[in-house]
């Protein structure tokens, strides 16, 4: 659609953002100007900001690769399995291809269907073995190696693939080749520096910076070494990674380097083979796919997002809710912006920005949690003297919980955070004790209260049964109505000059026990509990706090 020249330049300078599918949105365009990366923070926001999953953990299930090789369409046969009851082993009932109307736009052809990277529009919440709740978000992304992506783009998509995914799964055709092993070179020496900056008590607590990278490699036809699914997957990629082919030189050092790196950087490696998936779908026909693809489906799909496999995205061991994400993303796009690789200097910087800002609140978090268990609006008052205790060894606890936490060593990051820590704990406490206050001036308050309310029903009282003609009564309750009105008189002269504060404390015991005593007396009333039941419930409490 078309509106004129100047609409075709303004387009020319904005990402590539047009929505190919009503279910899948587009979070990261490219810019045709300046051929880097583009948040589409609007798209991004309606994901991840949706109050359903907004607070629960993220899984994030990327797919990279060469394009054309089905990335889209792998990504619509995860969303079937993840529509159909959990871990339900009849999810692939028919053996037609997904359409892609209800997921991920994908196309046969030479040319690639998808750039940038697109996000599935509503998250799936599933269930982890523990009972917990997560939320699947599926990622693709633009295909690598075709005629109008460099070698530097290439691993950009693979390195922004990698800061936001918790699973990444690259989709190859028939080996993992040297290409691929090299266009990741530059990333994984961020990896490599992450691991070995960080700050923690020694080096068995180094936490490795990403998760789980698993090849899934198609059309693959060396069944006679290795066998189709995991268990051939997992010796084929071994025989990759120890391979020392190369021409010799500087261009094997490389090679070897990049396939160590690969080991340290990522938690879990893996590799599946996979068969072809049938002619007619190879060559662009809506047959169906072959019945030994079909088989190995059934492995490879509940492996990834079977409720036993299912990986939350970390940052360094802290899990990342969908709220967080949509920070982390929006921080790792605005690195690739240039269209060019950034510094490893630089994505370390982010990271570990982001890093000791996820410290940070953990740590307030704690705080907080920690005061407001001690003096929250369910607690009584505080003496200044224990509140301050109290706040003091929260404190020390949160700061040791920094302390403690992995992150990445970075001297003037965590010298700002700590600092920032400090305020907002000085904040939250200041705002504590003006609430324990206002709780000192009701409990002040009980004592007159509750005594001028004594006073007055025994008045009333009096009145009346003098009237009955229970004189001796009636005298009984004028002489407690004086005493009432004696006490309140005396507590308020102690409690304005200091004198007599022994009395007072009397009183105000006193006075404690006749406002229990009469709120119980109500709560049974208003539950129907027997007045003797409710009063030696009461009791116990009492004894056990």
């Amino acid at each position: 659609m078309s509106e004129g020249s100047s609409a075709a330049t303004a387009a020319s300078e904005k990402p590539d953002s047009v929505q190919k599918s009503p279910t899948s949105l587009q979070i990261v365009g490219l810019n045709k100007k300046t051929n880097g990366f583009e948040l589409i923070e609007d798209n991004l926001a309606s994901v991840l900001t949706n109050p359903k999953i907004q607070n629960l953990p993220a899984v994030v299930i990327s797919v990279a690769g060469p394009f054309r090789l089905g990335k889209s369409f792998l990504l619509n046969y995860f969303l079937k399995y993840l529509s159909a009851e959990e871990d339900d082993d009849d999810w692939l009932d028919t053996l037609d291809q997904p359409d892609g109307e209800s997921g991920f736009s994908w196309a046969h052809g030479s040319t690639r269907d998808t750039t940038g990277i697109w996000m599935y529009r509503d998250p799936i919440i599933r269930r982890r073995k523990d009972g917990s709740e997560v939320a699947v978000i599926l990622v693709d992304t633009q295909g690598t190696f075709d005629n109008k992506t460099s070698s530097e783009m290439n691993a950009i998509v693979f390195a922004l693939n990698s800061l936001i995914s918790s699973v990444q799964i690259y989709n190859v055709s028939k080996r993992v080749g040297e290409d691929v092993l090299q266009h990741m070179h530059m990333f994984t020496k961020f990896g490599q520096m992450a691991y070995e900056q960080q700050s923690a008590e020694n080096d068995s607590e180094h936490v490795k910076p990403f998760q789980r990278l698993k090849f899934l490699v198609r059309d693959w036809g060396g069944k006679a070494d290795f066998p189709f699914g995991d268990k051939g997957g997992t010796d084929y990629l071994e025989t990759v990674l120890n391979s020392s082919d190369g021409d010799g030189g500087d261009k094997l050092a490389e090679l070897q380097e990049v396939r160590r790196d690969i080991r340290e950087c990522f938690d879990d490696l893996s590799c599946f083979l996979m068969p072809h998936p049938g002619v007619e779908v190879a060559e662009g026909d809506k047959g169906d796919i072959s019945e030994r693809f079909a088989t190995h489906l059934r492995e490879f799909v509940p492996g990834v997002l079977g409720s036993d496999k299912l990986v939350v995205k970390q940052m360094l061991g802290d899990e990342i809710t969908c709220g967080t994400l949509r920070k982390y993303i929006a921080t790792f796009v605005e690195l690739f912006q240039k269209g060019e690789l950034p510094t490893v200097h630089s994505v370390f910087e982010a990271t570990a920005k982001l890093n000791h800002e996820g410290i940070k609140h953990k740590c307030l978090d704690s705080y907080s949690t920690a005061m407001k268990a001690f003096a929250g609006a369910k607690s009584p008052y505080r003496e200044h003297k224990s509140l301050q205790q109290m706040h003091e060894e929260s404190l020390a606890e949160a700061l040791e919980l920094y302390e403690h936490s992995p992150r990445l060593s970075s001297g003037r990051i965590e010298d700002a955070n700590k600092a920032e820590l400090l305020q907002l704990v000085e904040k939250l406490y200041a705002e504590i004790s003006a609430h324990n206050e206002s709780k000192a001036l009701l409990t002040v308050l009980v004592t007159p209260i509750t005594l001028g309310s004594l006073a007055f029903a025994c008045n009333i009282l009096s009145t009346f049964v003098s009237v009955v003609g229970l004189d001796s009564l009636a005298i009984l309750l004028s002489y407690i109505t004086w005493m009432c009105l004696l006490a309140i008189a005396l507590w308020g002269y102690s409690t304005n000059t200091g004198n007599f504060s022994e009395i007072a404390l009397e009183i105000d015991n006193m006075s404690k026990m006749i406002f229990k005593t009469a709120k119980t007396a109500f709560q049974a009333y208003m539950t129907g509990v027997p007045l003797s039941a409710a009063l030696d419930a009461a009791n116990t409490k009492k004894k056990t706090q």
